[in-house]
């Protein structure tokens, strides 16, 4: 008994000390059980709020999103729910907020091979996802840009030895836009006096 408990409150000391949001989830009414400070940290609760209340209960800023019913879904059927960069809104500052986050939720057998509850990951990845896409939009919007001012423009990567051009270029050399540009076809198409200086 006394390894059993020991056990048992290493393995809350990991979850505790996650880096992701974790919670544990029992019974067919979902009550948390256990949630790191991760977890509160994305849902926008104290661990007061949530510990011994049923999941549905204890985050009503989840109605009308599909979190609860797959929740509901992982207990009853035994398979795990996964989602990449599922959009949701959570609890913030008294009102709710847009977040983007990647979640697990992985029901959890007993001994004797029954569902007891639900395992939730999460990890919030709002910051990153929205860099990526302001990123995204800033090619798309040079490359508006490049197409507009009707430019030739190439990329050249000393280390690797790649080079790649665009449509427009590729028609200089005289290349339809699905054939590939190198380094030693672009300096051989200039001419002898012009190309030791351009190399």
């Amino acid at each position: 008994m006394q390894q059993l408990a020991e056990s048992r409150k290493y393995i809350r000391t990991i979850i505790e000390q996650a880096p992701v949001g974790i919670a544990m989830l029992k019974g067919s009414e979902r009550i948390i059980e256990i949630a790191n400070p991760a977890i509160l940290t994305i849902w926008g609760r104290e661990e007061s709020e949530v510990i011994g209340y049923p999941h549905e209960n204890a985050r009503p800023e989840l109605k009308g999103q599909p979190v609860n019913t797959w929740l509901r879904e992982v207990y009853q059927n035994g398979k795990p729910k996964i989602n990449t960069e599922f959009t949701v809104k959570l609890r913030h500052n008294g009102g709710l907020r847009e977040a983007i986050v990647n979640s697990i939720y992985q029901p959890i057998f007993n001994e004797r091979g029954n569902i007891s509850g639900v395992l939730v990951i999460l990890e919030e990845i709002t910051e990153q996802v929205l860099a990526r896409r302001k990123n995204e939009n800033d090619q798309q919007m040079l490359a508006l840009a490049i197409d507009a001012g009707e430019l030739a423009t190439f990329y050249y990567q000393p280390a690797t030895n790649l080079f790649s051009g665009n449509s427009l270029l590729k028609t200089w050399f005289g290349l339809s836009c699905d054939e590939n540009i190198d380094l030693s076809v672009a300096l051989a198409a200039i001419l002898p006096e012009d190309r030791d200086h351009v190399t």
